[in-house]
């Protein structure tokens, strides 16, 4: 693949994390916190806001493994659209998990972020 091709992939793939993160933001951010399903989980399973990304996050790694597993095992071609859904989706969690780490951080200065006490767990 040349240079030009690639980067028209990763300028799509940013156009595509943008315009999902901020439709899923709709439905899935409460109070103005971006992470609060995040949080949530984590408070019903008794771990980390991290942890409970993590294992969310993971279901789309296996989804992105299974393709490549049926792709050189069964011969099965995924289609663009489904590419580009199953790839997005593991490149948005993490951006939220570099969000969060962000702010976790207390590197969120200028965007309105509050540093979180790492040491007290969970902040809610």
């Amino acid at each position: 693949m040349n240079n030009e091709t690639f980067e028209k992939i990763v300028k799509e793939q940013h156009e595509q994390s943008l315009q999902v993160l901020c439709e899923k933001a709709k439905g899935y951010s409460k109070w103005q916190d971006r992470f609060h399903n995040f949080k949530a989980a984590g408070r019903k399973l008794d771990i980390r806001d991290d942890e409970a990304l993590n294992g969310m996050r993971i279901k789309h790694v296996v989804s992105v493994e299974d393709m490549w597993d049926n792709l050189w095992t069964h011969n099965q071609i995924p289609t663009k659209a489904m590419i580009d859904e199953k790839f997005g989706d593991v490149i948005n969690y993490y951006l939220l998990e570099k969000g969060m780490m962000l702010e976790v951080c207390g590197h969120t200065d200028g965007w309105g972020g509050t540093q979180i006490d790492v040491q007290g767990g969970n902040d809610d």
